[in-house]
């Protein structure tokens, strides 16, 4: 049977979002909505707890809002291209959108169930940047382990609990865990609700955010 690539139908992505942060220090509960689109290439975080407030990020900037006021403007990565929206819209959630890198695929293993593909940064990337390791589970992404270039892991992620939503499989539960020196954060994001290709909500598909 042919494989069929839905992603490529989809446009439009939102839902509910619950992200538990903890680190040495504290812990964090935040709670809202988000809203991506990738013709209009804004994704919009709508908070509402623990206090309103809109998260906008577009191309390298990241905009603050506080009840419908700019709070704050500044410069980011591009948090778009590489969140786990885009990628699923794209259909290029299996290997986390590497393929349009600087990274390149190095060697593939199989290790019980799961199929562990290695990425090596191209040799003008190499000095700052390390491997990552995408292990995949039944053809979907299972997890992501990211090494700084001397090989120490900086970073792993696992996404769990799929869901099928008109034919696009996303995953509702997001591990992350970061290391700096001895100290480890971690984040617990899930998803709920989610809808596709949502044609109402365009004030914040479109959320307004002022020019650069």
């Amino acid at each position: 049977m042919p494989k069929i690539a839905f992603g490529q139908h989809f446009f439009r992505i939102e839902g509910d979002i619950t992200v538990k942060e903890k680190s040495e220090l504290q812990s964090q509960l935040t709670i809202g909505k988000f809203y991506y689109d990738k013709n209009i290439g804004k994704l919009v975080y709508n908070i509402t707890f623990p206090e309103k407030q809109v998260l906008v990020s577009k191309d390298t900037v990241l905009y603050h809002f506080i009840a419908d006021t700019l709070n704050s403007r500044t410069r980011s990565f591009d948090m778009t291209k590489f969140s786990i929206f885009n990628l699923c819209l794209e259909n290029q959630l299996n290997n986390y959108g590497m393929e349009n890198t600087f990274y390149k695929i190095d060697n593939v293993e199989k290790d019980g169930d799961l199929v562990i593909s290695a990425w090596v940064p191209g040799k003008s990337h190499e000095k700052y940047f390390g491997k990552v390791l995408i292990s995949t589970k039944n053809n979907r992404l299972f997890g992501i382990i990211f090494m700084n270039p001397e090989g120490k892991i900086v970073g792993k992620q696992f996404f769990e609990d799929y869901t099928v939503v008109d034919g696009l499989a996303f995953p509702k539960r997001m591990i992350k865990f970061t290391y700096t020196g001895d100290k480890q954060t971690s984040q617990i994001t899930t998803f709920d609700h989610l809808k596709l290709n949502n044609l109402n909500e365009k004030n914040y598909y479109d959320y307004p955010v002022p020019a650069h």
